[in-house]
């Protein structure tokens, strides 16, 4: 400091700068920084108690002097749990950032997804994977509807009814490939079949969207092949640090990231390779394949005629992937984990379809959703139970600002939709935090409660194909198959927590709520139905 205080002086000797460095050279310039940032921080702490237009809110006092917060709890996998017992503590509304805050009763979760009026925050840059907007990320309101005008129809339950028997086929099947196979092999050594209901679901809907979108044979499960998957989970972790930390990506700090940079590229190249395949199939006179990416490369939007570049299919092709994999996989996880924790349920379930279907037949989606009102139940409650979505969904309040809890939330200022705290709504759900499937029997307004799939203007465009994902998969293995937690298992209908309902496995929160231990708490025993 006192080398680069001597050259300042050197250079500017006749300036009245140089006055001022001699002038506080004698106090320390360490002492001036404090100094300097106790008076920030005091000036950030007397805004917050008296000025704030949120000051009025509850919530934690850090929340309203800093963002750094939520951004740890995000980085860490606590986003959920942090969104969860915010709720719990502080209600309907409460601050969650100096300019945030958190709203979880239903009708204010509507309000603010229901319509173009709330854009999304730029928190949604971080699925940005190419630096161009996809249906997920975008927060124009005019290239939302455009794009879903160009790619909606792939996603309506006529068109995906072609593809149904790509979905059984890659789903279902697939499964009972590798589970008879183990069940085999377990039978030889006399043991029990232990498999991982994480994994296998994962991998089987790896392989789905990968024969929809990528026109590709993944063969993740086949060959229990994590590599694609890693993909995935790596580009989210790029792209989510590329936005909140851009620093790492300056030498020598990039140097931390390289690993994911490589995964990244790695998965883009492999896309573009899937585009390049199926344009050099159809210019030989292939004929065209009734799935998405055919959907993709002829999307045009009836309106403005245009068409999605290379780009843009592309980054379609990445989101659909992520969002369309991991949030099916993981709410067909929490469906099964949760009834070995709830014996009844699981009961009735089974009973429910193994009555309704013969043994070897193949259960198809729409006989799944008109013959198994319960089995429906349960995916609802699971989605509720644990929503994959479990964090904070946030909006932008527009001009003129809204009122929300008798609070007024001037524009500008970010709200979010608390997805764990309105699944868990006091006022919404009797003892919400206990199984009950029974819940949504003949109950459309219970199930309009469940914002799994969002709601409004941007709801989930991938809806109905997860629930033929769900429900296939679901339906087929209950009838299929014996399901019970192993002897070492962790968890169990006795084992309770702080609510006094039996203890889910612990979760970690990237984008999905995931088990933390993924390789030991998703296990359970398998054998074929008796």
């Amino acid at each position: 400091m006192f080398i680069i205080f001597n050259l300042l002086t050197g250079i500017f000797r006749s300036s009245a700068l140089v006055q001022v460095f001699v002038a506080i050279k004698p106090i320390g310039y360490a002492n001036i920084a404090f100094g300097a940032a106790a008076v920030y921080i005091l000036s950030q702490v007397i805004y917050a108690l008296f000025f704030s237009p949120l000051r009025n809110i509850p919530g934690p006092f850090l929340a309203r002097l800093t963002d750094l917060r939520s951004k740890v709890f995000t980085f860490i996998g606590k986003a959920a749990h942090d969104a969860e017992g915010g709720y719990e503590k502080y209600g309907n509304i409460y601050v969650n950032g100096p300019n945030s805050v958190s709203v979880s009763s239903p009708g204010d979760c509507r309000t603010i997804l229901s319509s173009h009026s709330f854009p999304k925050s730029e928190f949604y840059k971080s699925i940005e994977f190419l630096g161009v907007p996809n249906i997920s990320s975008t927060r124009d309101p005019l290239f939302n509807q455009m794009r879903r005008r160009q790619i909606g129809p792939s996603f309506t339950p006529g068109y995906l009814s072609k593809m149904e028997s790509k979905i059984v086929q890659h789903g279902i099947l697939s499964l009972k490939t590798r589970w008879d196979a183990e069940i085999t092999k377990a039978e030889q050594q006399q043991t029990d079949a232990i498999i991982n209901i994480c994994n296998d679901p994962l991998y089987a809907t790896f392989d789905i969207v990968g024969a929809l979108a990528f026109g590709r044979e993944f063969n993740t499960l086949k060959n229990y092949d994590p590599t694609i998957s890693q993909w995935i989970a790596d580009t989210a972790k790029f792209s989510g640090l590329a936005m909140d930390i851009p620093g790492l990506f300056h030498f020598p700090f990039s140097l931390l990231v390289r690993r994911l940079r490589f995964q990244f590229v790695q998965l883009i190249r492999f896309s573009r390779d899937s585009i390049q395949h199926r344009v050099d199939l159809l210019a030989q006179g292939a004929e065209k394949p009734n799935d998405l990416l055919t959907a993709f490369l002829d999307a045009v939007d009836p309106v403005s005629k245009a068409r999605m570049s290379r780009k843009e299919v592309l980054a379609e092709m990445v989101v659909t992937l992520f969002a369309g994999s991991d949030s099916s996989a993981h709410t067909l996880m929490w469906a099964i984990h949760l009834l070995m924790l709830y014996p009844e349920c699981y009961k009735r379930a089974v009973d429910e379809v193994r009555s309704a279907f013969a043994k070897d037949h193949l259960i198809r989606y729409n006989e799944g959703r008109q013959s198994l009102p319960y089995l429906e139940a349960v995916l609802y409650e699971s989605m509720r139970v644990r929503p994959v979505v479990s964090a904070q969904v946030p909006r932008v309040v527009p001009k003129g600002g809204i009122t929300l809890q008798g609070h007024f939330i001037p524009e500008g200022s970010i709200v979010s939709a608390n997805f764990a705290g309105v699944n868990h709504h006091k006022g919404t759900w009797k003892d919400p935090h206990r199984f009950m499937p029974e819940r949504f029997l003949d109950n459309d307004e219970a199930k309009r409660n469940v914002f799994a799939f969002g709601t409004g203007v941007r709801i989930c465009p991938g809806r109905h194909l997860a629930w033929i994902e769900l429900v296939t998969i679901l339906a087929n293995a209950l009838k299929d198959y014996d399901f019970k937690l192993p002897d070492d298992a962790a968890f169990g209908p006795d084992i309770c927590d702080k609510h006094g309902v039996p203890k889910l496995m612990d979760m970690k929160y990237f984008f999905f709520a995931k088990p933390l231990n993924p390789n030991h708490d998703p296990r359970v025993v398998i054998s074929k139905a008796k």
